[in-house]
């Protein structure tokens, strides 16, 4: 791995075994936050759950012959507030998990 770093730009090569063809790539990653999660923003704009994503942009080199599929997703619009998981009550997650009983192995 090479890192290198000037006043303006951080860049990182590196080897990698997926064998992707040379092109430029933009890698999204998202967290979701579901401190206030337990209704949609929909239903409630002051809470709903909290996302937070984060893009990088890669170019890849070399001689790869793997394509990836052309009919991605597109921000906004890959979910919405309505899809399963996006409204979780990480409160009520705690109350049952909390009253489970752990039996240690003996």
């Amino acid at each position: 791995m090479d890192l290198k770093r000037d006043s303006k730009l951080l860049s990182l090569s590196l080897s990698c075994s997926i064998r992707l063809i040379s092109d430029s790539y933009l890698i999204r990653a998202e967290m979701i936050a579901f401190h206030e999660g337990e209704v949609s923003y929909k239903a409630n704009p002051r809470r709903g759950a909290q996302f937070y994503p984060n893009c990088v942009q890669i170019e890849v080199t070399g001689d790869g012959d793997v394509e990836l599929p052309k009919d991605g997703v597109s921000f906004p619009g890959a979910y919405k507030y309505e899809d399963p998981g996006v409204v979780h009550n990480v409160s009520l997650t705690f109350l049952v998990v909390s009253q489970m009983l752990y039996i240690a192995p003996s």
